[in-house]
């Protein structure tokens, strides 16, 4: 038990340091590049109209 805490403690110490900006900064980019491709599919898919693919990321964001 003593060392799974200390593994606990030291996931939080290092959640809280500033590189925890950058994983969700890699993350964030990591995201855009999976909605580009879900664009790319849709679009092979038959859905071209812009105005679809520019409401996507509204339905998303404002559920």
């Amino acid at each position: 038990m003593a060392t799974s805490d200390r593994h606990f403690k030291s996931i939080i110490l290092t959640a809280t340091q500033p590189g925890i900006i950058e994983i969700v900064f890699y993350c964030l980019m990591i995201l855009m590049v999976v909605f580009q491709i879900c664009i790319a599919f849709m679009s092979l898919a038959g859905f071209t109209d812009p105005a679809n693919v520019l409401e996507l990321p509204v339905v998303v964001v404002r559920p």
